[in-house]
């Protein structure tokens, strides 16, 4: 904001300045370079006539900041795009136009788009304001390609073989990589064998064919009461034909059952969104949770464990055993007489006696 001058008088008085065009301060946004302003104080006399003075006050403005300016990240392109977008884009705090120009390939190069050639291009752009002031950004462009190679020459390669390279593709090497047999220029293009006629392939048989979907021959057909309304028919048998991999079949072998297919309440899932039934009204599907069979546990039976009672053994005593010092036998020289009888006695008795010690 701009002071108002003092003024010195000795009656009341107005300042108007130029600037705002009231007898507010000279403030607010001052445009770049000198701006002059021209302040005017006046009053009223006892005769009614107006006395004035003025002076003048002279702002400069001075342009010190660079413009802004906005470079994109580093980013890559397929080699097939020509011209390349860039958009570097700048402003100015005081709003006046900026020149921005690149620093290097000017004669190829703008702030929208550029011929650039294949691989890493690096590009510098300069913005220059009103005032002189300059700013700089940088970026790089990749030009690159995933290419793939044509075995048998149809325009299209095999998806497995896929190489990124700068734009140099030796020879036999393609950008189109949707060849799903890549040894027969014929078959290129995938399909789904509708075996029920209603569209709609089943997902769990692929076939790469030709452009027109054609089956060989070898291939399965359906009864024709197992087809849609509006399959076709040849002999009694459903002709299957060759879909989309997107026309997904949830159940191949029905015809009812498709993704257009209306649901109704029938135990199944018609429409093949994964709900089965899936109609305000319809009941709900029964659930049975098996009930798992009691199993008896039969207690075991107490085993008797008896301690053995030890069995007595009989320990005979031994009994001792008088032996005699000696016996006496008598006899003649014709005949040997018979034991007294005392001695016999006492014979048997020691025999006896023997024969018990001998068994214990």
């Amino acid at each position: 904001a701009l002071a108002r001058p003092a003024v010195v008088d000795n009656c009341p008085v107005e300042v108007h300045n130029t600037f705002t065009a009231d007898t507010s301060p000279a403030s607010g946004a001052f445009p770049r370079g000198s701006t002059q302003v021209l302040f005017t104080g006046h009053n009223s006399g006892p005769s009614g006539d107006f006395a004035f003075s003025q002076c003048t006050s002279e702002v400069r403005v001075r342009d010190l900041e660079p413009p802004a300016l906005l470079c994109p990240e580093d980013f890559e392109v397929e080699c097939a795009e020509q011209p390349v977008a860039l958009h570097v884009d700048a402003t100015d705090n005081c709003g006046a136009l900026v020149d921005i120009a690149p620093v290097a390939n000017a004669t190829r190069v703008n702030t929208r788009e550029a011929a650039l050639p294949p691989g890493i291009t690096h590009l510098t752009f300069e913005a220059t304001d009103d005032s002189g002031n300059t700013q700089r950004c940088s970026f790089s462009v990749t030009k690159r390609s995933t290419y793939y190679l044509d075995r048998d020459g149809d325009g299209r390669g095999d998806p497995a073989t896929a190489q990124v390279r700068l734009c140099d593709p030796p020879p036999g090497w393609v950008l189109d990589g949707t060849d799903c047999n890549d040894h027969s220029p014929e078959d290129y293009e995938l399909f789904l064998i509708d075996f029920d006629g209603d569209g709609f392939g089943n997902p769990a048989f692929s076939l790469c064919t030709d452009a027109a979907g054609t089956i060989p021959a070898a291939y399965l057909v359906q009864p024709a009461q197992q087809a849609a309304a509006d399959a076709v028919v040849v002999d009694g048998v459903v002709v299957p034909r060759a879909v989309h991999p997107r026309l997904q079949d949830c159940d191949d072998s029905n015809p009812f059952v498709n993704p257009i297919a209306p649901e109704i309440c029938d135990g199944l899932d018609n429409d093949c969104d994964g709900v089965i039934d899936g109609l305000d009204g319809c009941p709900s599907p029964v659930i049975i949770v098996p009930v798992p069979n009691p199993v008896t546990v039969p207690v075991p039976n107490p085993v008797p464990n008896p301690v053995p009672v030890p069995v007595p053994v009989e320990y005979t005593v031994p009994v001792r055993i008088t032996i005699p010092d000696e016996f006496t036998f008598e006899a003649t020289a014709s005949t040997a007489a018979a034991p007294a009888p005392a001695t016999a006695a006492a014979l048997l008795a020691f025999v006896a006696l023997l024969l018990v010690a001998l068994r214990t």
